[in-house]
């Protein structure tokens, strides 16, 4: 699942992939500067879940409306 998801991620241009060839094969990745400029948007969607996270609690305490992990 998380090779899947880097290859996409290159796919997209967010992430340097380099394999090395060697046995096992080594698969190194990096932030491209494209996926570094995701820094301080996510910091921001970050924060903003962590100060609201206790008001969706209190709505799935108040209504029994908790979600199931996927």
């Amino acid at each position: 699942m998380l090779s899947q998801t880097l290859r996409s991620l290159a796919a997209d241009g967010l992430v340097d992939r380099r394999v090395e060839a060697s046995v096992p094969p080594r698969v190194h990745s990096r932030l491209t500067a494209l996926g570094r400029s995701l820094d301080e948007p996510l910091a921001a969607l970050r924060e903003w879940a962590e100060r609201h996270m206790p008001d969706g609690d209190h709505f799935s305490r108040r209504t029994g409306n908790r979600s199931q992990p996927g």
